[in-house]
């Protein structure tokens, strides 16, 4: 049965059944709910939108999914070393650092009240199983960094690269081969900003904080790092979504919503 046709069972099954309600809430299962309020007013929550709504979601980190051992007992608090950043795109990819001075910090309320992962500048990076995307991508970043930054990368070596700031204020992308460069981005280096790349395997379009930036030549593309020791992030990182095709602007529109107005409980209001 449909989650709405159900509902509306519920509600009137409510009314007729029990005429006068106590405050409370009854879960209806899927994660919607049917509250009580204490006048005896029904409000109805149906599940929250998440990025893996969006079929072929392969990697999704965000800063609250943060721990500070590698088996995920012992969450990040303020100013902890982070170990293990879990994906929850159904991947089971987590980003990982097992070697303690190259782990970035975990500091609470650095956007909108939430959290983030400071990386040094230096050497801080975040490694998982390589993703191979041969067939075009959609790369998401909440991110605050004031200088040439390797986002996301094949390897330590970077023969494939996601960058921010290689020309000042633009985005860009290394194939191997090309190396196209977005125009340049109106949000000032060192706030934060929501950067995307969408690449359909021969064109990539980049966007900031959802308005086109611009496109180039890029072809196939493998990640396996978030950041790098050689042009490491200096700044702060607060979520990452990619997906392994390229995504219409209905969908790419959909996630760009969910960073800004609905990440983490209120989005990271960015603009």
């Amino acid at each position: 049965m449909k989650l709405g046709k159900f509902i509306g069972i519920v509600l009137i099954a409510l009314f007729l059944i029990t005429p006068s309600l106590n405050a409370g809430e009854f879960k209806l299962g899927s994660g919607g709910s049917v509250k009580v309020g204490s006048g005896g007013n029904i409000i109805l929550s149906t599940p929250s939108w998440v990025p893996t709504d969006v079929p072929g979601c392969v990697l999704w980190l965000r800063s609250d999914f943060a721990w500070q051992d590698a088996a995920k007992t012992v969450p990040c608090t303020n100013l902890s070393l982070l170990w293990t950043g879990e994906d929850k795109s159904g991947s089971l990819n987590d980003a990982v650092q097992a070697t303690e001075t190259k782990r970035p910090i975990y500091l609470t309320n650095q956007i909108n009240g939430h959290p983030a992962w400071r990386f040094d500048a230096i050497d801080d990076l975040l490694g998982y199983t390589q993703i191979v995307l041969d067939s075009g991508f959609s790369a998401f970043y909440v991110i605050k960094t004031t200088r040439d930054s390797w986002l996301g990368v094949n390897n330590e070596g970077g023969t494939r690269q996601i960058r921010y700031n290689q020309v000042d204020n633009k985005l860009s992308i290394y194939d191997g081969v090309n190396n196209p460069f977005s125009d340049l981005l109106t949000t000032v280096k060192g706030n934060w900003v929501i950067v995307e790349y969408i690449d359909t395997d021969t064109t990539v379009s980049f966007y900031e904080n959802g308005t086109s930036r611009g496109s180039g030549n890029c072809v196939a593309m493998t990640f396996g790092q978030v950041g790098s020791g050689i042009l490491p992030i200096g700044g702060d990182l607060a979520e990452v979504i990619i997906y392994d095709s390229s995504l219409s602007d209905t969908n790419r529109q959909r996630v760009e919503l969910y960073l800004n107005t609905e990440a983490q409980g209120n989005g990271y209001a960015i603009y």
